[in-house]
């Protein structure tokens, strides 16, 4: 695959994870790839956090690396957890998109909760 790619759909994205899925019962184990996820989400956080504790809160090329990788495998398991559920993993993101413009619009984009 050429690595000068820049913008892929996320159709092909979807297609080339699921490719790559193996665990036990796909198809049928949402619980397998949530957890997937919220682990990757500590990993980020780990390495975020030992860049303020270690390398003096600089981003050096080594740690945007590690977090490139991270947020790779967030994105593996986030569109893994649209499967499990029978979700399209664009209607998430299109729908995220109109909910952010709406409270934009309403000026409530700062706040607490998930219906401002």
């Amino acid at each position: 695959m050429d690595e000068t790619i820049k913008d892929i759909s996320m159709n092909y994205y979807f297609s080339k994870c699921k490719e790559t899925a193996i665990y036990p019962d796909i198809g049928n184990n949402f619980t397998y790839v949530l957890l997937g996820l919220l682990g990757e989400c500590g990993e980020l956080s780990n390495i975020w956090k030992k860049k303020i504790r270690d390398n003096k809160d600089i981003m050096s090329d080594e740690i945007r690396n590690k977090l490139i990788y991270e947020l790779g495998d967030i994105g593996w398991y986030f569109v893994m957890c649209c499967f499990e559920l029978n979700i399209n993993p664009s209607e998430v993101l299109e729908k995220n998109i109109k909910k952010l413009a709406d409270r934009k619009e309403r000026n409530t984009l700062t706040g607490y909760g998930d219906n401002r």
